[in-house]
């Protein structure tokens, strides 16, 4: 039987019926996990603030520790900042 492909990026239809499958998070586990938040209101460089950023962060981390996650947020972080914190958190 040949195979149909998706659409998508020229993925057959069986392959990415068995990514969409394994693309879900497990939340029947009581821990769920963390989750990091970067919040960037200030830049450095001749960018516009953003408004409106500590409303959605939040909403994030609300949202997030409802559903049971660990959440830890930072605020304008500088990029090198940012991937010390994600390289620490992938230890976690």
């Amino acid at each position: 039987m040949e195979a149909h492909h998706s659409k998508r990026e020229g993925i057959r239809e069986d392959e990415l019926d068995s990514l969409e499958a394994n693309a879900t998070y497990n939340m029947n586990h009581k821990a769920r996990g963390s989750a990091i938040i970067f919040n960037h209101e200030h830049f450095l460089e001749n960018l516009d603030q953003r408004k409106g950023t500590d409303v959605d962060a939040f909403k994030l981390r609300n949202s997030l520790e409802r559903l049971g996650f660990s959440v830890v947020s930072y605020k304008d972080r500088k990029a090198e900042e940012i991937e010390n914190i994600i390289t620490e958190g992938a230890y976690i």
